[in-house]
């Protein structure tokens, strides 16, 4: 875990191109827009972590967020609507029974999901335990034109800094989210921070070796390209 952390503190701060310490993935195309920019991906000799070469600064990154899908509901994918719907659903049912199964949730309990997009995870969460259910995403796009959905849920646009809670989480969620971060050492440790010392931190991201990935190759939705 600690070789991984410095392989992560690495990749967020000086790239490595052209290092020996790293093998040439693939090359594949801005995802969820109309664009023909394309990014390389590359991965780490010692711990096997896939990253973008050169990553896009944090400073221009925004605008590939700009009218971002995933933030826009089922209805933004037409006529895959429905089964957009159906796909959702099944994962925040996942998600929660993996909760459940870490640290049940109740009454008296604290979620905090970090990058909570459309929060229908958070809100699933919300009225099948009766816990309090705390959202975090880098801007309002994902409830804010349709804030009636929410009723009950506490959610806040910005930065971990930006969130003051009254009361330490018993659970932290982020939902593929952690690859998304450009100081996520930092990040992790700020949650430490927030947690209590029985706090569960449950953190999901794309599985590189998995078949979505060998069957999609380039065009695998786990790169988020550049994202």
């Amino acid at each position: 875990h600690r070789r991984c952390c410095r392989c992560l503190e690495r990749v967020a701060g000086a790239e490595r191109d052209g290092s020996a310490e790293a093998l040439p993935v693939t090359a594949s195309r801005v995802q969820m827009a109309d664009d023909p920019e394309r990014f390389t991906w590359q991965q780490c000799r010692a711990c096997g972590l896939v990253y973008l070469s050169p990553r896009v600064s944090e400073a221009a990154i925004g605008r590939y967020y700009e009218d971002y899908l995933p933030h826009r509901g089922s209805a933004a994918w037409g006529r895959w609507a429905p089964l957009v719907d159906v796909g959702q659903r099944g994962t925040d049912k996942a998600r929660l029974k993996t909760v459940q199964r870490v640290l049940p949730l109740g009454p008296g309990r604290t979620l905090l999901d970090v990058g909570c997009g459309r929060p229908t995870f958070l809100r699933l969460a919300q009225r099948g335990t009766g816990a309090r259910a705390i959202g975090l995403d880098f801007d309002a796009s994902g409830w804010e034109h349709d804030p009636g959905e929410w009723a009950g849920l506490e959610l806040h646009a910005g930065v971990l800094d930006d969130v003051a809670l009254s009361v330490p989480p018993d659970v932290i969620t982020l939902w593929h989210v952690l690859e998304h971060l450009y100081a996520p050492v930092e990040s992790l440790r700020q949650l430490r921070q927030l947690a209590k010392p029985w706090t569960r931190l449950i953190i999901e991201v794309p599985d590189h070796a998995g078949l979505t990935r060998r069957l999609q190759g380039s065009c695998w939705a786990g790169y988020h390209t550049p994202r």
